[in-house]
């Protein structure tokens, strides 16, 4: 237990570098009313708006929060969701300098509707989601790449589909280079066309998809070995939503890791972006990624008791070994 502390206490040590796909979002929070007169639909009262950031806008909050060194590199709209994106930044005291705004580009934006009684927990009720892909980047972008990789542990691209973080800027930032710091993906999408590649951490649906693989099928040891043959990456971590985790390295050692904590998850917003931080953490101290995805199954199960899109701190993450100690132990055992 006392080596995994150690780690979780170095995360302070490391420099990442976070390329992502940002999104604002909108949390409307209401007070169901009543049941219009004029249609079968509820009426919700209004009772107050929050803004949060979301997509790889969460993926950096998470690494900030675990006490990184973080810096980010995105492209936002010109539009009022874009000076937004940087204002959060700014509050989470984390710069906005490398946060480029265009107007070929318009800022994703995620509204969500959270209604119920006055003393009830809120529950999501709708989503509104507006945001297409950019197709060029600015050529400002790869020119502050190119000058900066350099600084960092690991390059984290946090991938939601908006074409920022995608196989391609991957590919641009490779062209010519050997001496990258480790890659480690988070891709909703297109996993398939990411190419060498320190590891990825899909969740269960995008691995099967990525491997062109039925799910139905639930073979993950077929699964995670044509992942780590399409990206051949080191590592590949899927996670399996109540079911845990399976890792598989690219020596076909392969790690089944059960959930720690309640099945009874309260939300999994943004539980992949804090497994890809503690994850990514972790292996850069360690070198270990099976130590590593046990850390990440602990913060996991913290942050799916938390409503909402949420991080985790060292001392949570600490005092989450302590509590699921005898189940880790187990699992050392188990793989020793």
């Amino acid at each position: 237990m006392e080596n995994l502390k150690k780690i979780v206490k170095n995360f302070k040590s490391i420099r990442v570098l976070v390329v992502g796909d940002f999104v604002v979002d909108k949390y409307v929070y209401a007070t169901t009313s009543r049941v219009s007169r004029e249609a079968p639909i509820l009426v919700l009262e209004e009772d107050f708006v929050e803004y949060k950031l979301g997509g790889g806008g969460n993926t950096v909050r998470n690494f900030k929060d675990l006490g990184a060194q973080i810096d980010t590199l995105s492209v936002v709209g010109e539009d009022e969701e874009g000076e937004r994106i940087k204002s959060l930044l700014v509050d989470s005291g984390i710069s906005d300098s490398m946060i480029l705004k265009t107007k070929k580009f318009k800022t994703p934006l995620k509204t969500r509707v959270l209604a119920g009684e006055t003393n009830t927990r809120k529950q999501q009720v709708f989503r509104i989601d507006r945001g297409k892909r950019i197709e060029n980047l600015p050529k400002k972008f790869f020119e502050i790449l190119d000058s900066i990789y350099r600084n960092y542990d690991v390059i984290v691209f946090s991938d939601y589909g908006y074409g920022i973080s995608s196989y391609k800027t991957l590919n641009k930032l490779k062209k010519d280079k050997s001496n990258l710091p480790p890659i480690f993906v988070d891709s909703r999408f297109e996993l398939s066309k990411f190419r060498s590649i320190t590891s990825a951490t899909p969740n269960i649906t995008e691995a099967y998809e990525s491997a062109n693989l039925k799910i139905k099928n639930n073979n993950l040891q077929k699964v995670g070995r044509k992942l780590l043959r399409i990206t051949q990456a080191e590592a590949i971590l899927i996670t399996l939503g109540s079911e845990g985790m399976y890792l598989m390295e690219k020596n076909s050692n392969e790690y089944k890791i059960p959930i720690f904590g309640d099945k009874n998850i309260v939300d999994v917003t943004g539980a992949g972006d804090t497994v890809i931080s503690v994850f990514a953490s972790s292996w850069i101290i360690s070198k270990s990624f099976f130590k590593s995805a046990i850390l990440s199954n602990v913060a996991g199960a913290l942050t799916v008791m938390k409503a909402g899109a949420s991080t985790i701190t060292p001392e949570e993450l600490i005092n989450g070994i302590n509590k699921y100690k005898d189940k880790i132990s187990e699992l050392f055992k188990r793989y020793s």
